[in-house]
């Protein structure tokens, strides 16, 4: 079985799918890029979505805070 997922077009759509998928408590949570990814992914699609998700997550405030330090 197939799932439908809705197209999204508009910038303004994108940002609230990823606002929704990543920032929201009850369904993102801050869960990284795979995390959201994965939220968004099940019920959303657009061409440029990994890319997106993974800027997002690149400009979050709080997941860079909690990101493990790395060290070369």
């Amino acid at each position: 079985m197939q799932s439908m997922r809705l197209e999204i077009m508009s910038e303004e759509e994108k940002k609230s799918v990823l606002m929704e998928c990543h920032n929201n408590p009850g369904t993102g949570n801050h869960n990284g890029v795979r995390g959201t990814r994965n939220r968004v992914v099940a019920g959303y699609y657009w061409p440029s979505l990994n890319q997106d998700v993974g800027e997002w997550v690149r400009c979050c405030h709080r997941c860079q805070m909690n990101d493990p330090i790395k060290t070369v």
